[in-house]
């Protein structure tokens, strides 16, 4: 369980729980109905001390009934296919690379990563 074709496998990893400060965090950033078309968009002010974050986002215009939270996780997940080995064994960014993106892919698998938090809003633009 755990392994993905081409990739090495899983080790080390940290179970992950559910956060309601990232929660909280990722909503308040939500709220903000920041429209982002570009993958690299990153909300800077996401200090939390001296942890670490991380951030994915989806971004759906139109309507899109039936689209659960899940189903966008297994978009991220999808970015698989941007990445190879080397990219787990020598981390540098996709653009850095010359990839197509592949970092939310990244911090879906990420090892070190512990707690999760999300954050959802509708908005017309």
């Amino acid at each position: 369980a755990g392994e993905i074709r081409s990739f090495p496998s899983a080790e080390n990893m940290m179970k992950l729980e559910w956060s309601d400060e990232l929660e909280l965090s990722a909503q308040r950033w939500a709220n903000q109905c920041v429209k982002h078309s570009t993958p690299d968009i990153r909300d800077t002010c996401r200090d939390l001390g001296n942890v670490f974050v991380g951030q994915n986002i989806a971004t759906i215009y139109g309507e899109a009934p039936g689209l659960t939270p899940l189903a966008l996780v297994d978009v991220w997940y999808m970015e698989l296919l941007n990445a190879n080995a080397s990219v787990i064994s020598s981390y540098q960014r996709s653009s850095d690379a010359g990839y197509s993106h592949y970092e939310y892919f990244t911090q879906l698998i990420w090892a070190k990563s512990k707690q999760v938090g999300c954050g959802g809003v509708k908005f017309k633009v």
